[in-house]
């Protein structure tokens, strides 16, 4: 019976004195993490940090019957295989869990780290309400901007559209009247009998016409070079524009007289237009054709040294009348077969490549190109300024353009480069006008 008891105590012992050792291991592993850490990158195919808590855990289980109740805690905290939540590329970098592998250690020996646990808790749910408050104004904030900028932001409908009008008569430019209306209210009111003066009645009268926007900086004044784009149509001066633009261009860019034939570089080619226009910086006007102006090509407000001001002008003429004289351009060109090539594309609502198609007319070419304008004008922060006139004013108009934005004038602008014209029309005039409305004109209220 002696040596029974004798053996129970000697069996205790052995287990106190397991228990020592293996809490000394546990004791030496936590005070050398920092070395153990490197020893175990360095071995990481062939060390295992689990499978070693796991039998340290183990050996402590079966040498003690008491524990002190937290037994199922700890047990789903050493055997859980943390590695499964480890990328490939993480895994000789293992112990970036240390941290946490250390706050189940110190767990394992009280309380003390469950009261730790707790205000590390309290913490963590202050530092979260501090965050929600933090991501909430941030929130605000970005709405905030993003309302600025959406009421920054213009759509095509709000385009505005300029509008200027002097009186032939008078050479006083202060006579000059200024209006403005939006491109969908210009849109609608522009319909096949309406002339400009309505426009200007059912326009709202302003004091002056838009400015270059400086970009200016603490260093320097950034130049903001204003730019009179023409947008040239038939029948509203297109040959005196032409020549005018192509004279300049020789004298202020040194473009030999000679070259692009009959037009001016650029005239219906973007990819030569808009090259020129950042090349040529010793002039402010520049004649275009059936031409738009890309998405993707390079701001021109990108704040380097000469960033640009577009003014697009747009002619008017009323639309019966245009189309009338448009129509007449088919006999002056080519007689009677002029006419029969006319009324051959009629009978099939086909496009003339002539005077008379309704894409080449003023309003028309207005909204198709203003579209990827109002895009660059929000996406870059581009200056575009579209200006609608009456043809017979062009002169008058670019005069008083330049007196705005003090820039030289356009030479051979009151030129007249048709003012002979041969006498008479297609014989069925009526009738091919007829088949031209019927065609093309009801498009006429639906450009948006």
């Amino acid at each position: 019976m002696k040596s029974t008891n004798n053996n129970k105590e000697g069996g205790s012992n052995q287990t106190k004195v397991g228990l020592l050792i293996i809490l000394g291991l546990i004791s030496f592993l936590s005070l050398n993490q920092n070395h153990l850490k490197g020893y175990l990158i360095q071995e990481s195919t062939t060390v295992s940090y689990t499978p070693l808590i796991t039998s340290l855990y183990n050996n402590t289980k079966s040498s003690s019957a008491a524990d002190d109740g937290d037994s199922d805690n700890v047990r789903s905290a050493l055997l859980s295989d943390k590695s499964n939540d480890i990328d490939e590329e993480d895994e000789v970098g293992f112990w970036s869990l240390d941290s946490s592998l250390d706050e189940e250690f110190r767990f394992w020996f009280g309380n003390q780290q469950q009261q730790k646990k707790k205000k590390d808790g309290e913490e963590v749910s202050d530092s979260k309400d501090e965050d929600d408050v933090r991501t909430s104004n941030i929130k605000q904030t970005t709405t905030k901007q993003q309302k600025q900028q959406r009421s920054t932001t213009i759509s095509k409908d709000e385009l505005p559209i300029y509008l200027l009008q002097s009186s032939s008569s008078d050479d006083n430019m202060s006579s000059q009247a200024y209006a403005q209306m939006s491109w969908g209210k210009l849109a609608q009111v522009w319909n096949r009998t309406t002339q400009y003066e309505h426009l200007l009645d059912v326009a709202i009268p302003i004091s002056s016409l838009p400015m270059p926007k400086s970009t200016s900086t603490a260093e320097t004044e950034r130049r903001v070079r204003p730019i009179i784009m023409i947008h040239c149509g038939p029948k509203t001066g297109s040959t005196t524009l032409r020549k005018a633009c192509k004279f300049n261009l020789q004298h202020t860019c040194n473009i030999p007289h000679n070259t692009a034939g009959h037009y001016p570089v650029g005239y219906m080619d973007e990819s030569k237009l808009y090259p020129l226009i950042r090349n040529c910086t010793n002039t402010y006007h520049f004649c275009a054709k059936e031409v738009t102006i890309p998405i993707d090509i390079p701001s021109f407000n990108n704040n380097d040294d000469d960033n640009v001001m577009f003014i697009h002008m747009f002619p008017f003429r009323q639309y019966n009348e245009w189309a009338q004289s448009a129509l007449k351009q088919q006999y002056d060109a080519r007689g009677t077969n002029g006419c029969i090539k006319t009324k051959s594309l009629l009978e099939a609502c086909n496009h003339n490549r002539m005077e008379i198609d309704f894409r080449k007319y003023s309003k028309t070419e207005l909204s198709h190109f203003k579209s990827n304008v109002v895009e660059r004008m929000n996406r870059l922060n581009e200056q575009h300024v579209f200006i609608v006139y009456h043809h017979r004013e062009l002169n008058s108009v670019l005069e008083r353009l330049s007196d705005v934005y003090d820039i030289p004038k356009l030479p051979g602008s009151d030129g007249k480069g048709k003012e002979k014209r041969p006498e008479g029309t297609c014989e069925e005039s009526d009738k091919l006008l007829d088949m031209y409305h019927d065609c093309f004109s009801d498009e006429l209220m639906k450009l948006a």
